[in-house]
């Protein structure tokens, strides 16, 4: 929760590219602190893994909408509802 309010303003500042790219760097470490049989290494991965998660649920549909807005294509104009409802899976 702490870090979802600030991840909008390093995608601003940063770029949202770098942003994605910092997301599987964060969850990679993440991964791999929970290999080892430390609590503080662990911890740490844990906290790597809630700015992951944040990151996760913003810049990735900003980063689509802002390369959309670059382009400004009539291609991907009509190609953004089909990305955007291809994620949500139908209920039955």
């Amino acid at each position: 929760m702490v870090f979802g309010t600030v991840v909008g303003s390093f995608a601003d500042k940063l770029g949202r590219k770098f942003n994605c790219i910092l997301y599987g760097v964060l969850y990679g470490m993440d991964c791999l602190a929970k290999h080892v049989p430390s609590y503080w290494v662990l911890m740490c991965g844990r906290l790597a893994g809630g700015m992951a998660t944040s990151i996760l649920f913003s810049a990735f549909e900003s980063w689509v909408i802002c390369e959309h807005d670059k382009v400004r294509q009539l291609i991907l104009l009509k190609l953004i509802p089909g990305i955007f409802s291809s994620w949500v899976v139908p209920l039955k």
